[in-house]
């Protein structure tokens, strides 16, 4: 079973109003949870995205604290492609999940990319907090680093969302 099959497995099993996600090999601060579940009802939002650290490269990837209504996400989304990469660093809600019928593709690279477009396209606004909660282990020897022919459909669909760039 590949992570598209099991994280839908989740998904579909999921009662909570939040959902989160966590790497088998990366780490969290102690208070992820209850920071990411504060912002996201503090801003009324659909999402919230936090900064991480790198581990293996002792780097901080952040961004300033933001409200972000989805029009300006989009007017700017040449700057805003941070967001679609991964799936670890943000909480999404279920609800919103669940009645857009978003899933990840099964035994396909970029399923995170995917995902986030759909999550995304699907919501009003998002808060980006600059708090570095996650903690991000580079493994070489992880699925990202493979090369994958599929990887060829993920970029045509960000290409496609480059249309929609002024």
């Amino acid at each position: 079973m590949g992570p598209g099959m099991a994280r839908n497995t989740g998904i579909r099993h999921s009662q909570g109003t939040y959902l989160m996600f966590v790497d088998c090999d990366d780490e969290v601060e102690e208070t992820y949870v209850a920071e990411m579940v504060n912002l996201i009802k503090r801003e009324n939002v659909d999402l919230v995205v936090c900064g991480y650290n790198r581990v293996n490269k002792n780097v901080a990837e952040k961004r300033p604290d933001k409200k972000i209504p989805i029009e300006e996400f989009y007017r700017d989304i040449k700057d805003n492609f941070y967001y679609f990469q991964s799936i670890w660093n943000k909480i999404y809600k279920t609800k919103i999940i669940k009645e857009n019928s978003i899933t990840f593709p099964v035994n396909r690279l970029g399923e995170d990319t995917l995902f986030n477009i759909a999550y995304i396209s699907s919501i009003t606004g998002l808060y980006n907090t600059s708090l570095c909660l996650y903690h991000y282990k580079n493994n070489e020897g992880s699925l990202t680093k493979v090369y994958y022919p599929e990887l060829f459909e993920v970029e045509k669909k960000l290409s496609e969302i480059s249309k929609w760039m002024p």
